[in-house]
């Protein structure tokens, strides 16, 4: 990268001596267009971003059919769940065909430069009526400009790799600037009662998304108050999708508080998800203890 203006100004340099001033029409047609690509790489950044963002969301759509195959087939929603990876993946390969589309672009221009250049050189020599051109003269400029494209022919190349490596860095930069997750619960409400292992007071939480769009619904949970005493057996009950998983999460930090307090006196164990042994019931049920018929 360090040795490309030394080509570029030797030959620059013999084409004016060779073709005289009407070298520099070509010149700058050539310089002309290298500058013009700076409107189709900003805009071929801008859809990689955009492409990015919707490859994202495909990948969490088909990380969630995968790992919820079994409900997906249960409940029969085959058809919203094909409909919705379709779209996510319509958006990515609009944007994807875009970038692709301005490569092309550019590499038509970039094999189109040196007969474009060339012509122009030569019309304008011819039209102010120069006799200083030999024919070995003429035949070593079409080579020059020929040299002055292979230069930049790899520049389209060059602009995928780099803009993939921003949008890779940016999202990487975005991540470790990202504030730390703090899962300890808060231990300042006022007058608790000893007798009490968990309180939510006034707690406010919503799950984290992603979107593009900062206006978007956010789930979550608004004024939750909530008290369990030591000993206290406590049932959490409701149709798919009211809140019970969340509010396990809110109580054990893996949901970002957004308001309110949460105390919780000890430790404590989550797990959201069943799991069963490829064993009988009663192993299942001992889970490697010994068998009492008694108890």
């Amino acid at each position: 990268a360090l040795s490309t203006p030394l080509p570029i100004a030797a030959a620059i340099v013999i084409l004016i001596v060779n073709l005289g001033p009407a070298a520099l029409t070509g010149i700058g047609v050539f310089l002309l267009v290298v500058v013009m690509f700076a409107i189709p790489a900003v805009l071929f950044m801008k859809y990689r971003k955009k492409s990015a963002i919707y490859t994202d969301k495909r990948i969490e759509t088909m990380r969630e059919v995968l790992n919820g195959m079994k409900m997906i087939k249960f409940h029969a929603w085959e058809d919203p769940y094909q409909k919705k990876i379709y779209e996510e993946r319509t958006k990515e390969s609009h944007y994807i065909f875009k970038c692709e589309w301005l490569t092309n672009l550019m590499y038509g221009a970039v094999f189109n430069l040196p007969l474009t250049s060339s012509m122009t050189t030569f019309l304008v020599f011819y039209a102010i009526g120069s006799e200083s051109g030999s024919p070995g003269g003429i035949f070593a400029s079409l080579a020059l400009y020929n040299a002055l494209t292979l230069v930049i022919a790899e520049f389209p190349m060059h602009l995928g790799y780099c803009t993939s490596a921003s949008v890779s860095l940016e999202r990487v930069r975005e991540y470790l600037e990202a504030p730390v997750e703090d899962k300890k619960t808060e231990e300042n409400i006022e007058a608790v009662d000893e007798k009490i292992d968990i309180k939510l007071a006034n707690g406010e939480f919503e799950w984290e998304t992603f979107e593009d769009n900062e206006k978007s619904n956010k789930f979550g949970l608004r004024n939750i108050n909530l008290s369990i005493s030591k000993g206290e057996f406590v049932v959490i009950s409701g149709p798919t999708g009211s809140g019970k998983s969340s509010l396990l999460h809110a109580i054990s930090g893996g949901i970002k508080k957004t308001n309110g307090t949460v105390f919780i006196n000890g430790s404590s164990i989550f797990y959201g998800m069943p799991w069963i042994q490829s064993a009988s019931i009663r192993e299942n049920i001992l889970f490697g203890l010994k068998f009492d018929p008694i108890f």
